[in-house]
C-alpha cells in the first residue's frame, strides 16, 4: 500500500508554532525550512503517533498547515479519518482483554474490524446494547447483496461483499493498523449461508419498496422482526395455527399499551364534523 503523509508549516513567532516545532525536531524525518516539513510512511505514522497527535493539538490555532497523502493535498477532515485508524491502534494496545477491542460490539465481530461499517454485519435484534448500534447508520446490510435465482430462491453475492469491504478497507487506510487482517473480513464472509429459500426458513421474507402512488417493487429480502416470527409460530390450544387475526405486537412494548381496558367493550363511532 502505498503511502505518505506531508505535513507542511510555516515557521512564525506565536507559541503554538513553536510548540508544533519542538514537537516535530523529536521525529527523525522533520525537515526544517520553508515550510517546515514533517514526512510519515505506513510504518513510521503509528511509531510517532503520540507525537502527532500532540502536533495537531497547537495547528488549530496556526493558518499556515498543509497536508498530503501521497503528494494530493488532502483536508483536515480527511486527515482525522486517518488518525481515527491511529487512535484506535493506541487504545488496542492499552486494552487488558485485546481480543474484544477489534469486534464491533462486546459479543459481535463484526467484519474483524470495529472500523468497516459500511456493510452492516449483524441484526440490530441481536446487538448487545443500545449503544452498540451507534455503528449502524444508513449504509447497507450484507443480505442486501445478492439476486433472486428462483421465485423464492435469494443468493447471496459474496464476491460483491468482499468487493464492498476491500474498498473501505483502503478508503480508511485500514492496513496503516498493525493487527488489521483483511482475511477476518473474508472469514466472516464465507460464513454467510450462500442462499437463502424462503421456503425453508421463517427467519426472512421478501422485501419490497414502494414510492407514494407507486406500485411496490420487490428489492430482496429482509429479516423478519421477532415479534412477527413468534406470532407465525404460535398455535392455538387445538393444535392448529388458527385463522383469525393476528396481532403483530414488538416485543418491548407492553400490552396494556396496546389493547383497551376492555377488550369486549364497542369502540364509539367518530363524531361528524
Amino acid at each position: 500500500m502505498k503511502f505518505e503523509l506531508k505535513i507542511c508549516f510555516e515557521t512564525t513567532k506565536s507559541m503554538s508554532c513553536q510548540e508544533v516545532t519542538k514537537i516535530a525536531s523529536r521525529i527523525e524525518t522533520f525537515t526544517p525550512g520553508k515550510p517546515n516539513v514533517v514526512i510519515f510512511n505506513d510504518k513510521s505514522i503509528t511509531k510517532y503517533a503520540n507525537k502527532l497527535f500532540d502536533m495537531i493539538t497547537f495547528f488549530g490555532r496556526m493558518k499556515s498547515n498543509l497536508y498530503y497523502l501521497n503528494d494530493q493535498e488532502i483536508t483536515r477532515n480527511e486527515l482525522n479519518g486517518i488518525f481515527d485508524v491511529l487512535r484506535c491502534y493506541e487504545d488496542y494496545k492499552k486494552t487488558v482483554i485485546a481480543s474484544r477491542h477489534c469486534k464491533i460490539a462486546r459479543t459481535l465481530p463484526g467484519w474483524g474490524c470495529k472500523l468497516l461499517t459500511q456493510v452492516k454485519r449483524h441484526s440490530v435484534q441481536d446487538a448487545y446494547s443500545p449503544y452498540d448500534n451507534a455503528y449502524y447508520h444508513d449504509t447497507m446490510w450484507w443480505y442486501e447483496a445478492g439476486r433472486f435465482t428462483s421465485k423464492n430462491v435469494w443468493a447471496i453475492d459474496k464476491k460483491a461483499l468482499q468487493e464492498y469491504l476491500k474498498k473501505e478497507a483502503d478508503n480508511k487506510y485500514l492496513a496503516l493498523c498493525p493487527v488489521f487482517n483483511f482475511q477476518k473480513a473474508l472469514v466472516e464472509i464465507e460464513s454467510l449461508p450462500d442462499k437463502i429459500d424462503l421456503t425453508k426458513t421463517n427467519d426472512w421474507e421478501k422485501a419490497y419498496y414502494q414510492e407514494y402512488g407507486e406500485t411496490r417493487k420487490l428489492t430482496g429480502i429482509q429479516p423478519k422482526e421477532k415479534g412477527c416470527r413468534d406470532a407465525e409460530n404460535e398455535e392455538d390450544s387445538t393444535g392448529s395455527s388458527g385463522g383469525g387475526l393476528v396481532l403483530r405486537v414488538p416485543d418491548d412494548i407492553p400490552l396494556d399499551d396496546v389493547l383497551p381496558d376492555n377488550p369486549d367493550q364497542e369502540g364509539e363511532e367518530d363524531e361528524p364534523l
